[in-house]
């Protein structure tokens, strides 16, 4: 009898509900097709598709600024055109006794290359952190003054303008509520307007001769500040640092001038893309 049921189960074949049918869902073939992206994941990587790989700003700052360092650090000699002598005034100087604190202003354009994080707001300050380069035309005049050397010798000179070009990296770091902190530090050249004195040495008569030719040298800037952002306008407030090659002096002159160094307090003004 069990013989027989044996063979009859043989006949009859396998439970055909076991066996699959193309109307069944297939087997995933891999764990990548069980995966599945959650709301907050796509949302970040539609942001991150949005998001422009690279931001401009561009920046428009006022400055105060005054000239310190050595403008000359022994004799300073002076050829009298009229005369035919050599003068000597007998006395150190410096740049900020030569010309007193004058107002600058620079035009600013920064473009951002690395962002982290999420701010809110345009151009640089769409990230929490970003970093990138910029570019800085910066224009200066300084008021010309008079000195002496305490042995009746006196020269006057007159205003001189500054004009500088520098490239460098730019950093900026969101602090919260619109507030944020950024630096930037850059190289370039700089060029210095001719400036003429007028001179009064001892025992001869006054005359007008030149102090400073037109001319150009190596600049670099170092500037950190902070800053309030709101929507696309950001205005900002910072203190730099700037060194200057000396300018050159007249060809009747002989000075040994140091580096051209300025301290600045600005005041700016900047729109974000």
């Amino acid at each position: 009898m069990t013989m027989l049921m044996a063979l009859l189960l043989a006949a009859v074949g396998p439970d055909p509900d076991g066996i699959p049918t193309l109307a069944d869902p297939p087997l995933p073939t891999s764990l990548a097709a069980e995966e599945r992206i959650s709301p907050e994941q796509e949302e970040v990587r539609r942001e991150r598709e949005a998001t422009p790989k690279f931001l401009l700003s561009l920046g428009l700052e006022g400055r105060w600024t005054t000239p310190w360092g050595s403008a000359n650090h022994s004799l300073y000699y002076v050829d009298n055109p009229n005369g035919g002598l050599t003068l000597l005034f007998n006395s150190n100087l410096r740049w900020n006794d030569l010309f007193r604190a004058g107002w600058g202003t620079s035009l600013i354009g920064e473009v951002t290359f690395v962002q982290a994080g999420r701010a809110g707001g345009s151009g640089r300050g769409r990230g929490k952190f970003s970093a990138g380069a910029y570019v800085n035309f910066s224009q200066d005049h300084y008021s010309g003054d008079s000195v002496n050397d305490g042995f009746g010798n006196s020269f006057s000179v007159d205003n001189l303008d500054v004009t500088s070009y520098l490239v460098g990296l730019t950093v900026y770091q969101d602090m919260g509520e619109g507030v944020f902190l950024d630096a930037r530090a850059g190289v370039g050249a700089v060029h210095f307007s001719r400036v003429d004195a007028d001179y009064r040495f001892n025992f001869q008569p006054a005359f007008r001769g030149a102090f400073l030719q037109d001319s150009w040298n190596f600049a670099s800037e170092f500037r950190g500040g902070t800053g309030y952002r709101f929507g696309q306008v950001a205005l900002t407030l910072g203190v730099g640092l700037r060194l200057f090659l000396p300018p050159d002096e007249a060809s009747t002159v002989k000075i040994d001038a140091g580096m051209f160094l300025t301290f600045d307090v600005d005041l700016g003004l900047e729109i974000g893309f």
